[in-house]
C-alpha cells in the first residue's frame, strides 16, 4: 500500500528569497564562473531588499507597533515617500529612494528609541562587508564597462557576509518588536487589574 503524500507547505516570501540565495551559492560552488558570481550578488541583494521591506512593514505597518509614536518625517521616511505641492496647491506623495544603508540605520534608530537596551554593532565586519557589497551591486546593476561586471571571490564573500549580518539583524529586530509588544500587553493587563 502506498503512503499518502504529505501536503507541501506553501512557500513564503522569506522561503523564496532564501532559496534563491542558497541555489545561487550552490551553482557557484559547483561551477565557479563569472555568471554564477554575479547571480550570487544579485540574489543576495534581492533577498536583502525584500527582508528590509518586510522588516519595515513589521516595525511600521501594524497599529500596535512603533508607528504611532513616529514623527511625520519618520512616517514619510519609513514609507519611502516625499511630498510635493503642485501648481494648483495640491499635495501629493512621490516615491523617495532611501539608500540601503540609510534604510537599515533608520529602522535600527526607531527600534532603539523604544528598546533602549538594544544595540547593533555597526563596527562588525558583516556591516562593513555589506556596505562594500552595496557598491558591488551598484556596479553590476549600472555597468559602464566590462570591468564593472567582474565579481571576484572576495566580493562574493563580502556579499554573503553582508547578507548573513542583515539576516541576523532582521531576526534581532523582530525579536525586539515582539518583546516590545509583550511589554505593552503586560502593562495594559497591570493597568486593568488596578493597584494591588
Amino acid at each position: 500500500m502506498r503512503k499518502p503524500r504529505r501536503a507541501r507547505r506553501k512557500a513564503t516570501f522569506t522561503d523564496v528569497l532564501i532559496d534563491d540565495v542558497v541555489s545561487a551559492i550552490t551553482r557557484m560552488r559547483d561551477d565557479d564562473n563569472p555568471t554564477h558570481r554575479r547571480e550570487v550578488v544579485r540574489s543576495v541583494f534581492a533577498a536583502i531588499e525584500g527582508f528590509l521591506w518586510q522588516l519595515k512593514q513589521d516595525v511600521y505597518g501594524r497599529g500596535d507597533s512603533f508607528a504611532h509614536r513616529l514623527s511625520v518625517h519618520e512616517h514619510a521616511a519609513m514609507r519611502e515617500e516625499a511630498y510635493v505641492v503642485d501648481g494648483s496647491g495640491s499635495v501629493r506623495a512621490t516615491p523617495r529612494f532611501l539608500p540601503l544603508a540609510t534604510n537599515i540605520r533608520l529602522v535600527v534608530s526607531i527600534i532603539q528609541r523604544y528598546r533602549t537596551n538594544y544595540k547593533v554593532d555597526f563596527g562588525h565586519r558583516g556591516w562593513s562587508n555589506l556596505k562594500a557589497a552595496i557598491e558591488i551591486r551598484h556596479r553590476l546593476v549600472h555597468p559602464k564597462s566590462l570591468g564593472d561586471l567582474i565579481v571576484t571571490t572576495t566580493e562574493v564573500q563580502q556579499a554573503i557576509s553582508g547578507f548573513s549580518w542583515l539576516l541576523a539583524l532582521v531576526i534581532e529586530v523582530l525579536r525586539e518588536t515582539v518583546e516590545y509588544r509583550q511589554d505593552i500587553v503586560a502593562r495594559l493587563k497591570t493597568a486593568k487589574a488596578g493597584p494591588p
